[in-house]
């Protein structure tokens, strides 16, 4: 019976054993399987992504070279039409040929045709799902589409708030990456103006960090996220010149139905022209803005560096900055007092990367380097983990 018992221990083990053998190369397999299957889909989503781009470029350009034909056409037979009344030497004639002809170049005075925009009457406004300090937005609907509707406020129909109104008009007609919300026109008519995107269903990272408790992203899906920022950052200081955004946060990210990360909301970008740009008033959120910012000082790059590290660190600890503390207390503590997020435990690589972004602004990393940085971290990590003070 002992023999018995001890042959059935030793089988007992051994099967144990290759059970937990087999199930960890199955585990292996599964993410090895998963991160494949991921960048496939992130790589066609980027194909798809770029051939929408490329044909509404083509379609757009198509429009305004027919626009630009009209337009020559309507010249060429306007100034036809007045060669031929030059002979006449009746006075009556003469003055009547005048008039039709300043009728007739105030009529062809040339259109500015921006194909950008879009006729208020043609969007269908939703339920609101958003506020700012200037605008709200709301899902809409436009040819068909489920699209986001940033309106100007009636009443904030100051000339500060117009420029800023168009000079964001002027910098997202550009920008045509994956991890930017599409722009899609705009009404720039008072005093319906608006700005017209895609419709992201996920609403923004904060909300789902810090509120739908439902959604549970483990490390490596946060570690993907910031790559998204990150590439995105880098795509707009790539810019010739930089743009700056000012007011990167977990706000304005929003997310894909596939978890995604979309920077959105350019009111307070800027082009770049000089290595420094002179800010006389604060911008941003106190929470995610640099020390020299707050301190109303001169912001560049750098600045945006700061704020993605703040977002960084959203994501690896799951709690919200500077949490219980008002805007003045940020200010000062920041701003006066050198406070910084407290770093939580982690890899080094991530550690490390979030002490460079926290530093001064001379010491902050590129976004390229960044990118390397995370791209690394995550294709090293094949299992959930845990970082900092909250589980994820």
């Amino acid at each position: 019976m002992d023999d018995l018992q001890r042959n059935y221990a030793t089988y007992a083990k051994h099967a144990q054993e290759t059970f937990t053998t087999d199930a960890e190369a199955a585990q292996v397999t599964f993410a090895a399987d998963a991160d494949s299957a991921l960048e496939t889909f992130t790589a066609n989503a980027e194909r798809a992504q770029e051939t929408f781009t490329a044909n509404a470029d083509r379609a757009q350009e198509k429009f305004k070279a027919n626009a630009e034909q009209s337009q020559a056409a309507f010249d060429r037979l306007r100034t036809s039409l007045e060669a031929s009344g030059t002979g006449s030497t009746s006075r009556n004639s003469r003055a009547s040929e005048g008039t039709s002809s300043k009728r007739l170049r105030q009529s062809a005075t040339p259109v500015d045709v921006d194909r950008w925009e879009i006729t208020y009457k043609d969007i269908l406004l939703g339920p609101r799902i958003g506020v700012g300090s200037y605008a709200e937005v709301y899902r809409g609907t436009w040819k068909h589409m489920d699209v986001a509707v940033k309106r100007l406020f009636d009443q904030q129909m100051s000339e500060k708030t117009l420029e800023a109104f168009k000079g964001e008009v002027a910098i997202v007609k550009r920008l045509k990456h994956p991890n930017i919300t599409l722009f899609l026109g705009a009404c720039t008519v008072a005093p319906n103006l608006c700005i017209v995107t895609e419709y992201l269903p996920r609403g923004s990272l904060f909300d789902m960090l810090h509120r739908q408790t439902s959604v549970h992203l483990d490390m490596r899906g946060r570690v993907r996220i910031a790559l998204d920022v990150a590439r995105a950052m880098h795509y707009l200081h790539s810019y010739q010149p930089a743009i700056v955004h000012r007011d990167l946060k977990s706000s304005n990210l929003l997310m894909t139905a596939s978890f995604n990360a979309k920077v959105c909301d350019f009111g307070l970008s800027c082009v770049q022209h000089t290595p420094f740009i002179s800010s006389k008033s604060q911008v941003g959120t106190p929470g995610w803005m640099a020390p020299e910012v707050l301190r109303n000082e001169r912001i560049s790059e750098k600045s945006d560096v700061f704020s993605f590290g703040v977002v960084l660190w959203e994501l690896l600890t799951g709690q919200i900055p500077w949490e219980g503390m008002t805007a003045v207390q940020i200010i000062r503590a920041v701003g006066w007092d050198d406070a910084q997020l407290d770093i939580p435990d982690g890899p080094q690589e991530l550690v490390h990367l979030l002490q460079t972004c926290f530093g001064c602004a001379e010491e902050r990393p590129a976004f390229d380097l960044v990118i390397r940085v995370l791209k690394e971290h995550h294709s090293s990590l094949a299992i959930p983990l845990r970082f900092g003070a909250k589980s994820v």
